[in-house]
């Protein structure tokens, strides 16, 4: 992670995964099942190594292996109730290992700004695509 130091980074990483975790639950609601199966995947195949160094180096429990019971859940067909309880049980270990880290208002914000520019890099292209084919039936319609 650029520009953020060692701790930032440690709380960056773990709100990043619960983001892909929130969005993914909110594709599974919407029916889109392999999406969300596919999103829920998506921070141990990018970042997870060093999230469970974090949580090591802190001293919190892995919360990581609940990622998997998590995506498990949407494989298996789960109900929506289900997922979101398999949800709830890794927002909840992420949120003891972040108070455990002691983020004030301001390591809060330094936090926010951190998540808010890597993911505006990545889906740059995506949301301007979306806008851009908006445009191209938008001038169809007219």
């Amino acid at each position: 992670m650029v520009g953020v130091d060692a701790q930032t980074a440690y709380l960056v990483r773990i709100a990043i995964a619960e983001g892909h975790l929130l969005a993914a639950v909110a594709l599974y609601d919407r029916g889109m099942v392999e999406g969300a199966i596919g999103l829920s995947y998506h921070p141990e195949a990018k970042m997870m190594e060093k999230v469970r160094e974090g949580l090591a180096k802190h001293g919190a429990a892995d919360s990581t292996l609940l990622i998997g019971a998590f995506s498990t859940s949407m494989e298996s067909g789960s109900d929506a109730g289900a997922v979101t309880a398999a949800l709830g049980k890794f927002h909840n270990l992420a949120a003891l290992a972040m108070a455990a880290a002691g983020p004030d208002a301001k390591a809060r914000f330094a936090v926010a700004g951190a998540m808010l520019k890597p993911s505006a890099a990545e889906y740059a292209d995506s949301i301007e695509g979306v806008a851009a084919r908006v445009e191209l039936l938008a001038s169809q319609v007219r």
